[in-house]
């Protein structure tokens, strides 16, 4: 589970990322990016995952929990200063911790985040 100093809650912070972020696409998510008004703050993370992906609650919150458990093995290494929204994909269906892992860090790596 993320600390709580590293959730991003509030809808209109939500919103804020959803429009002015940066979209990095993958396989099995979509990373909305946008950098902090403070520097210092540690970096926020959120999970999006829809009905069209799977129907069934139980799978949509697998997949929360696989991308939670992958951002908690790499947050040592991601700098301060962003917010974060991951928007899950159908081929995320299925995977584990272990397969999402690689992604996670190529994704990070591409949008700056390391």
């Amino acid at each position: 589970m993320l600390p709580g100093e590293n959730r991003l809650r509030k809808k209109r912070d939500h919103e804020k990322v959803y429009k002015k972020g940066r979209r990095i696409t993958c396989p099995f998510f979509v990373l909305l990016t946008l950098p902090r008004e403070d520097k210092e703050l540690p970096s926020r993370f959120s999970f999006v995952v829809s009905k069209k992906v799977d129907k069934r609650a139980v799978a949509r919150n697998r997949i929360r929990r696989v991308l939670k458990e992958s951002i908690r093995s790499v947050l040592p290494k991601v700098s301060n200063g962003y917010d974060c929204i991951f928007i899950a994909r159908k081929d995320m269906l299925g995977l584990g911790v272990n397969d999402i892992l690689p992604t996670v860090v190529s994704v990070f790596t591409k949008a700056g985040l390391f």
